[in-house]
């Protein structure tokens, strides 16, 4: 495997020579394994790599060999594929070929994960705080650099499933539909700023509510007073807020709300997907109570601010969108935590914060 090419493109692109469109011939065929005769030896090393991938990262943690192996698969088998424009294809051989190709879409959890890392990161940064302009203008230009990660990657994984490679049936399309949904939903958990979902929720969390003065002044551990904000008081303390956010921000409070309401909503609809399907994997319930309560906090904090009369809120329809997704992700983090103690217990959590909201 050492030989394996190293060389990856930037994106995961597909060879159009893979299995899907190889033509058939009589000048060309696998030779079976040694030691899997239903498996070509030339498959043998892609699919090893495949198989060290996830040892390295479910038992060891190692992101850095954990990519190294998948890549060196996906590199194998573009390889193979542009070599073999014309070759005979056993029947015998047909499902080792399938999988193979389709477990390289491991690549684009890898990809999710190291991205909500990143994400992780910034905002980290963010929270730890800074003392200069080049600071500020360094942290602008990494979360723009991020977003457009998050949504390159989102992108490429595709919503409407995997163009690039060829079709699966039965458990091996639940298992790559699963893998697929997984990479999004980890994707959509940092871009609230994207494992894509989840880390754009966290690239766009502070920017999102920082439109609203009265939000902040709850989570201000130096507030020693109680005394109401006047409003003239409020629009300039807002305006200045204003100011220094686009010093950090590449996105307006707006841009980024939207951001993070359509993530947390895409977590959660990913994750009932993942539930129809008879699917769950460990990651999605911390993305699960990240979407939850995410919907939460925008639903409660524009009920409040409408009451108070500082903005008109939301509409009853995006209310209504709002209450089914946390519903949503109520009953697929009950699917998640069975046989869980532990995990049942941060689920009871959330219609518990729930009910909160709503009073």
């Amino acid at each position: 495997m050492d030989n394996v090419s190293d060389s990856m493109p930037t994106t995961n692109t597909y060879s159009p020579s893979s299995p899907e469109v190889i033509k058939a011939s009589e000048t060309y065929a696998f030779s079976a394994s040694t030691f899997h005769p239903n498996v070509p030896g030339e498959l043998e090393r892609p699919l090893a790599c495949c198989v060290l991938s996830l040892y390295h990262y479910l038992c060891r943690g190692d992101i850095e060999e954990m990519t190294s192996y998948v890549r060196k698969a996906f590199g194998s088998l573009r390889e193979l594929a542009s070599n073999t424009t014309a070759l005979r294809l056993e029947v015998r051989f047909e499902e080792s070929l399938r999988r193979t190709w389709w477990m390289t879409i491991w690549e684009q959890i890898i990809r999710a994960e190291e991205t909500l890392v990143g994400a992780t990161l910034l905002l980290v940064a963010l929270v730890k705080g800074f003392n200069s302009e080049t600071a500020a203008r360094s942290l602008h230009d990494n979360i723009r650099t991020m977003n457009d990660i998050i949504v390159h990657l989102l992108d490429d994984s595709g919503q409407d499933g995997d163009h690039r490679t060829p079709k699966v049936e039965g458990s091996e399309s639940r298992l790559a539909d699963c893998f697929r949904t997984t990479a999004r939903i980890r994707l959509n958990s940092c871009d609230q700023t994207l494992t894509y979902h989840s880390a754009r929720i966290k690239l766009h969390r502070y920017r999102a509510m920082m439109d609203n003065l009265r939000i902040l002044t709850r989570f201000d551990t130096n507030h020693r007073s109680q005394v109401s904000i006047s409003d003239g008081a409020l629009e300039c303390a807002t305006s200045l807020h204003a100011a220094k956010a686009a010093k950090i921000f590449p996105f307006s409070a707006a841009q980024s709300k939207a951001v993070y309401q359509e993530s947390a909503s895409s977590i959660v609809n990913g994750l009932n997907q993942l539930v129809n399907s008879g699917s769950a994997l460990t990651p999605c319930f911390c993305s699960g109570l990240l979407a939850g309560y995410t919907l939460m906090m925008i639903s409660h904090f524009d009920l409040s601010a409408h009451a108070e009369g500082t903005h008109h809120g939301v509409s009853q329809e995006t209310q209504k969108k709002l209450s089914d997704g946390v519903e949503t992700a109520i009953r697929v983090l009950a699917y998640f935590s069975r046989g869980f103690g532990a995990v049942a217990a941060l689920k009871g959590n959330v219609p518990k914060a729930s009910k909160t909201t709503e009073s």
